[in-house]
């Protein structure tokens, strides 16, 4: 398991699968890495143990999130309800308005939930 920014990211090798094991480190280098399910010598510090297995087949996104596989393509996205606007003008800024992500000003009043 791997904690980033509150977030837990992680995965498992599947019974069976081939697969290789290493260590993260915190500035994205992968270190330590063999064939199975353990890495060529043990996460020092603050590296965590990650397993890569095959490929990805699918995807489940969770709560704001978007997955989809197509020709062994897998992709995430924000879903469109938690995206906030790109394109505000000069003094605006994203704003919710009760239903969607908006482009609003900070004098408009809030709206009631």
């Amino acid at each position: 398991m791997l904690a980033v920014g509150g977030s837990a990211l992680g995965s498992q090798l599947l019974t069976g699968a081939d697969g290789y094991t290493g260590c993260l480190a915190q500035n994205g280098d992968l270190l330590r890495f063999k064939a199975g399910d353990s890495p060529l010598g043990p996460c020092t510090g603050n590296q965590v143990q990650v397993h890569f297995a095959g490929d990805l087949e699918s995807i489940m996104a969770g709560t704001g999130l978007v997955g989809q596989t197509q020709n062994g393509v897998v992709t995430l996205s924000v879903a469109p309800n938690y995206s906030l606007p790109q394109g505000c003008a000069t003094g605006k800024f994203a704003k919710w308005d009760g239903a969607a992500w908006v482009c609003g000003h900070p004098d408009d009043p809030a709206p009631l939930p």
